[in-house]
């Protein structure tokens, strides 16, 4: 990767996690209506968000091109967990716009550890740094900002701002145009493989698998793998 004058991020899972665990998640919020859903169910249904989140990665891909488009798959998204958990359908509508606010702020996010120390060290070796993030149009003022990101950035690409989502070429080909450079100059970093690393490389750029759990432990992979953002450094001087 020494050849790389560049590296985008995704943003979900790459930088941000969750500043709760989603069962935490939808009880803080139900409680704020005064409902009580069973936590135990809700934990029960997380086999069924992993396979939401994978039958949602499937080619071809716009779910993320629109704000609308957002809106409507973490409605899906929440909506099953709250509706395991046992909440009635007309308290959904409530708990759905209070869920999708917070989602969309910082208060719903927090960075892993290394993450600042990370990008600050990219740009004190003169790699440029950038965000390409299937996500809503908070992104960049309401998450990035205010959590210290942005001010290590070049460049944030929200893809619902500029109407393309991943894995779409022409999303990876409008960054490497944002910064003026080559498919060959830059990796880009992101936990999902069809969306992230099959997306980067449809643009000619290099993806690199972020597995923070070792889930890809003993298989095969025809990527770079990685487990922690700071594996990059040593693979930039």
């Amino acid at each position: 990767m020494s050849k790389f004058t560049a590296i985008f991020f995704d943003a979900g899972f790459t930088l941000l996690n969750l500043s709760a665990g989603l069962p935490e998640r939808c009880a803080e919020v139900a409680a704020e209506f005064g409902l009580s859903p069973d936590q135990a169910a809700m934990q029960a249904a997380l086999p069924l968000t992993r396979a939401y989140l994978l039958d949602n990665s499937r080619l071809p891909n716009d779910i993320f091109a629109s704000e609308a488009k957002v809106r409507h798959f973490w409605d899906g998204f929440y909506g099953l967990v709250l509706r395991h958990g046992g909440v009635a359908e007309h308290h959904l509508p409530s708990l759905l716009d209070r869920l999708y606010v917070h989602n969309n702020s910082s208060a719903g996010w927090h960075l892993y550890p290394e993450v600042l120390p990370t990008l600050i060290a990219l740009r004190q070796r003169g790699i440029g740094v950038g965000v390409v993030s299937d996500w809503g149009v908070d992104l960049l003022e309401h998450i990035l900002v205010p959590l210290g990101v942005a001010d290590h950035c070049d460049f944030v690409i929200s893809s619902a701002v500029v109407g393309l989502s991943k894995p779409s070429a022409d999303l990876f080909h409008l960054a490497l145009w944002r910064v003026g450079l080559r498919a060959d100059q830059v990796a880009y970093v992101g936990d999902n493989y069809v969306l992230d690393v099959l997306g980067a490389r449809s643009a000619g750029i290099e993806g690199v698998l972020i597995d923070r759990h070792h889930q890809m432990s003993g298989r095969p992979s025809d990527c770079r793998v990685i487990h922690s953002l700071t594996e990059l450094l040593p693979l930039v001087v």
